[in-house]
C-alpha cells in the first residue's frame, strides 16, 4: 500500500482528521562561538528593580541535565514524550534551561526563580542524530496546556506540518503562546517551522553590537530579535560554554513573553502588537525581514 493510497483511506474512516506524515525535527544546532561570551541576565536583565519574577515557561526540547549545580534548588518538572528505547540526548535542552533559570557563581539565567516544565522529545537515531517525530511533538504541545504554562520554548526546526500545525493552534487556543527560533539555514533558505507558522513567534538572533547572526534565515514571517550571539551556557556535562544561533536567541523571547503574560491580561495579538512597539528598530524602518519589528524589550509596567 503506497502512502497516498493509506491517505485516502485514512481520509474515508476520518474525513475531518488532520494527517500527514510524522515528519522529523532538529534541534537548532549550535555555532561554537569564538566571541567572549555573554551572561544571559546580563544581556536581557528582566528583573531591575523589582522582586524576582516567578513565572511558568515550557520547554519543548531535550532532556535537561537536572542535576547540575546550576539548578540546585530550581523548579523543573521534566516529562518524556519519546515512545523508543533510543538513547535521549541532554545538551540542547540544558543549555536552553540555563538560559532561562541557570544560576551559579558568576552566572545568571534571565528568569532564576521560573518554573521550568521540560518536554524531552528528541532521541538519538542512527545516522542522523538528535531528532524528534511530530507525534512527540504534539504530545508534548498538549501536556503543556495540561500544564497551565502561557509560553512554550521550541528551539528546533523542521518540515512544515498539518498535524504540528493543528497542535499549535489548540495551544493557542488555550492561552500558549509557542516562541520558536527561525532557524540556522542562511539567509536565502526557505522557511523552517515551527517559526513558519503564522501563529508562532519567531525570533532571531543578534550579537551585542546588535548584528544579525550570519547563519539566520530570514523571511516576512520573523516576529522578534534578541540576544544570540556568544550566549553563555551549561553544557550536558556541567561545563560553561559560549555559542552562538538562533536557538539561543529564543528564550529570551520566551522570558519576555512570560513575564509580560503574567502581567498584562491582553490577548496574544494586543501582547505582540505592545511588544513590537517597545522594541528597539534595527535594519530598515518598521518590521523587515531580516530583524523582524526590532530587538524585543521587556514591557514596563
Amino acid at each position: 500500500e503506497t502512502a497516498m493510497e493509506s491517505d485516502l483511506a485514512l481520509r474515508r474512516v476520518a474525513p475531518n482528521a488532520e494527517i500527514d506524515y510524522n515528519h522529523l525535527y532538529a534541534p537548532q544546532s549550535a555555532v561554537l562561538s569564538k566571541e567572549s561570551g555573554i551572561i544571559p541576565g546580563q544581556a536581557m536583565p528582566l528583573a531591575i528593580g523589582q522582586a524576582r519574577p516567578s513565572v511558568a515557561i515550557g520547554l519543548i526540547d531535550t532532556q535537561v541535565r537536572t542535576n547540575l549545580p546550576l539548578f540546585r534548588n530550581k523548579r523543573i518538572i521534566a516529562r518524556d514524550f519519546v515512545s523508543s528505547r533510543n538513547r535521549r540526548p541532554s545538551a540542547h535542552g540544558t543549555a536552553m534551561a540555563s538560559i532561562l533559570v541557570g544560576e551559579g557563581e558568576g552566572y545568571s539565567g534571565l528568569l532564576p526563580d521560573a518554573r521550568i516544565f521540560s518536554a524531552s522529545v528528541f532521541e538519538f537515531i542512527p545516522r542522523r542524530g538528535a531528532t524528534a517525530t511530530t507525534a512527540s511533538l504534539v504530545r508534548a504541545l498538549d501536556w503543556m496546556v495540561s500544564t497551565g504554562v502561557t509560553t512554550v520554548n521550541m528551539s528546533l526546526t523542521g518540515p512544515k506540518n498539518a498535524v504540528l500545525q493543528r497542535a499549535i493552534e489548540r495551544a493557542g487556543n488555550k492561552g500558549v503562546t509557542v516562541i520558536a527560533a527561525i532557524g540556522n539555514a542562511g539567509p536565502n533558505a526557505a522557511p523552517l517551522y515551527p517559526a513558519g507558522y503564522d501563529d508562532v513567534i519567531a525570533v532571531t538572533a543578534i550579537n551585542q553590537q546588535r548584528r544579525v547572526f550570519r547563519l539566520a534565515n530570514r523571511g516576512t514571517y520573523l516576529d522578534f530579535a534578541a540576544p544570540g550571539v556568544g550566549i553563555r551556557h551549561a553544557t550536558a556535562s556541567g561545563k560553561m560554554r559560549s555559542s552562538s544561533g538562533t536557538s539561543f536567541a529564543a528564550p529570551f523571547v520566551s522570558a519576555v513573553f512570560s513575564l509580560a503574560k503574567s502581567r498584562h491580561r491582553q490577548t496574544d495579538v494586543q501582547l505582540v502588537n505592545m511588544l513590537a512597539d517597545g522594541a528597539i528598530d534595527l535594519g530598515a524602518p518598521g518590521h523587515d525581514r531580516v530583524y523582524g519589528h526590532g530587538l524585543i524589550q521587556p514591557l514596563t509596567d
